[in-house]
């Protein structure tokens, strides 16, 4: 981001082959991905390259859906906006048959609030690296499958949306499968993830005692309390 404007961004959609079932079966983490879509600014075009998930070493179709000129600053700003809004609307008929699921509608909504200068002036500054999930979803697929896949080797943090349409945030150090080292060597902010611990219970343990101050109200803009 340059002068609140996003000048130089590239947007990905990946497809996880396999489920918590399997990490706890087999350990395999983190579980394979492959890329269905990017879109990104590239020299003078914003182009968009569409992979085959059942073909993942073809080569992608690629075309070209904005070309650029010297100035066109606003342009390729308000392109991401458009481009993240045809990703959502794309994803939920492709996927979920136009159903509102509730994950599509967190991951996509925090991106779309992240890029608000606005969203880090208020003591969210130390939000970055983010994993998107929900209060009900499993902590060790969300943070050790997610984390390991995304963010390897980086520091994260994670944004829980709870129940009532409010996001929470937490940090998660460098996320690290079962028995690996800290590759950072410290031994602060060490999260245990498994069993049956949800992102819910987890916020909730962190910040039992305290009065909550990292959050977003209603991020999905709706009116739920």
């Amino acid at each position: 981001m340059r002068y609140g404007q996003y000048l130089d961004w590239s947007i990905a959609l990946w497809l996880r082959v396999g489920g918590i079932e399997e990490i706890r079966r087999n350990g395999a983490l983190p579980l394979e991905r492959r890329r269905l879509e990017t879109v990104e600014v590239k020299g003078s075009t914003i182009r968009q390259l569409v992979f085959d998930p059942d073909d993942p070493s073809a080569s992608p179709k690629e075309s070209v859906l904005t070309y650029l000129s010297s100035g066109d600053h606003v342009r390729v700003d308000a392109a991401y906006d458009q481009v993240m809004h045809d990703m959502s609307i794309g994803w939920a008929q492709k996927h979920e048959g136009g159903a509102a699921d509730r994950h599509t509608q967190a991951m996509f909504a925090f991106a779309q609030k992240e890029r608000d200068p606005a969203f880090r002036s208020h003591g969210l500054d130390w939000v970055s690296n983010t994993l998107i999930s929900l209060e009900e979803d499993q902590a060790d697929e969300a943070i050790v499958d997610r984390g390991t896949s995304y963010f390897n080797g980086r520091p994260t943090t994670a944004g829980i949306m709870r129940a009532n349409g409010r996001m929470q945030f937490i940090k998660i150090g460098v996320p690290r499968g079962p028995g690996e080292a800290d590759p950072t060597g410290g031994d602060s902010e060490k999260l245990t993830a498994s069993g049956a611990l949800n992102m819910g219970m987890l916020v909730d343990s962190i910040y039992a005692d305290q009065d909550w101050a990292d959050g977003v109200d209603s991020i999905l803009g709706d009116d739920r309390s």
